[in-house]
């Protein structure tokens, strides 16, 4: 429990206020999709007059994340699910801004003044008394946490973790792909509703899934364009980008044979297709 000298009463700072409001660490699950990688935190509480707060919009929560091996940090932009026990937090973060462990702090401030403010069960010691609440005042503090976070492509090994890049674009298909002898990155571009309809997903589940279905088919393409230019020197438009350079060492690392684009993609991903099949078994005998 946090204690700190505010003005006012706040929940959970010492005994100012007898409410809880606490966000649920073992209930953390993050998962990457893209050049993102999105996280989503439980927060519970058994106070209706918090959840009045946020739910009216008087308040709102603050989520600041730093990460010491990047030396990067800054406040996320959330999405707010409810949920019988309070909220699912949901925010993403680059993957190139984080790296091993990330600290998340959380705090519940004022969206707005609110004058004459007092928390119905603040501590018998401040009596009736109200308080004068300016937007952005601290009305609650949650304990943070630390956690290490794990990255879509590591079983490929850097540098192919940043091989892709995957954005929402307005276009009419549901994927299309982009090479650029200028990129160092191959850029996967998803429609809208395609990339709703992933996020919608419950996160840490069906990975494979997702990688089959987007990553697949994109590095078999890659494989063959790759093929392509030791066949042909001519077509060497993308030899000296980052991504045809970092795919080529680990093929001549693992020693594959090119020759069978379909095998080396799924050797390259940890046979990640018959990792997707077993998920869909799971699905069908109801254990996802």
């Amino acid at each position: 429990m946090k204690y700190s000298s505010y003005p006012h009463p706040v929940v959970g700072n010492g005994n100012d206020v007898n409410a809880h409001l606490d966000a649920v660490e073992d209930g953390v699950v993050f998962h990457p999709l893209s050049d993102l990688i999105t996280f989503e935190i439980p927060i519970k509480t058994d106070d209706p007059q918090i959840r009045d707060l946020v739910n009216t919009g008087e308040a709102k929560f603050v989520v600041s994340w730093d990460c010491a091996a990047t030396l990067a940090r800054g406040t996320a932009d959330y999405k707010t699910e409810k949920t019988h026990y309070g909220w699912n937090l949901r925010f993403s973060l680059l993957q190139e801004e984080v790296r091993s462990q990330v600290e998340i702090d959380l705090d519940l401030v004022a969206a707005t003044d609110l004058p004459n403010f007092h928390w119905q069960s603040q501590n018998h010691l401040y009596g009736s008394s109200t308080f004068s609440i300016s937007k952005g005042d601290v009305l609650a503090v949650l304990s943070g946490f630390n956690f290490k976070v794990r990255k879509i492509y590591d079983a490929m090994d850097p540098p192919l973790g940043s091989l892709f890049r995957i954005i929402t674009a307005d276009i009419a298909e549901p994927m299309s792909v982009s090479y650029d002898s200028l990129e160092d990155q191959i850029l996967i571009e998803v429609s809208e509703s395609f990339g709703n309809n992933l996020q919608s997903l419950s996160p840490g589940q069906f990975d494979a899934s997702k990688i089959s279905v987007i990553v697949f088919p994109v590095l078999v393409d890659a494989i063959n364009l790759i093929n392509k230019s030791v066949e042909d020197p001519n077509q060497d438009d993308y030899v000296d980008t980052n991504w045809y350079q970092g795919l080529l060492k680990r093929i001549k690392e693992l020693n594959l044979d090119t020759s069978n684009p379909l095998q080396t993609a799924q050797e390259l991903l940890s046979r990640v297709n018959e990792k997707a099949l077993a998920e869909l078994i799971e699905l069908q005998d109801g254990d996802l």
